[in-house]
């Protein structure tokens, strides 16, 4: 598939240009694949806030804003989650990729897989987790001109 931006060729089942990172199932959108730094501020982030608000207050603040495909450590670093079409997640596809695919095969697993899980995102050319890749999401930053 040729990139709309920089006219690179990309092997068919991509999702976003190998070469300039743009989402090339919906070329008009506006964002970019977000960086492995982000994505592991937003975790970050997300664990702080957790252990900070005495986890109710995550979770109120997660359901108010897991329709717009944020955690909210991903509100705070400014990236999101998006499906194969480009649109942003609602609510219980975010519920799922959060806490079915994510935290709950890291239980199963004696916390192997979450190793494993965020490490994938290092030599994935779609910088997509493992849980990522389960629920069939990518996460974006906005577009920077």
């Amino acid at each position: 598939m040729k990139c709309a931006e920089c006219q690179w060729d990309n092997p068919p089942e991509k999702a976003f240009c190998f070469k300039c990172g743009a989402f090339l199932f919906k070329p008009e959108a506006e964002f970019r694949l977000a960086s492995i730094g982000s994505r592991v501020w937003a975790t970050f982030l997300d664990a702080v806030m957790f252990i900070l608000t005495l986890v109710i207050g995550y979770l109120i603040w997660f359901i108010i804003i897991a329709r717009h495909g944020q955690t909210p450590g991903k509100q705070l670093a400014k990236v999101i989650c998006i499906d194969r079409n480009g649109d942003t997640l609602h609510f219980w596809r975010m519920v799922w990729r959060e806490f079915a695919c994510q935290y709950l095969l890291a239980l199963v697993t004696g916390s192997l897989f979450g190793w494993l899980d965020y490490l994938w995102a290092l030599w994935d050319k779609d910088r997509q987790t493992l849980h990522d890749k389960m629920a069939g999401t990518w996460v974006v930053s906005p577009h920077q001109p």
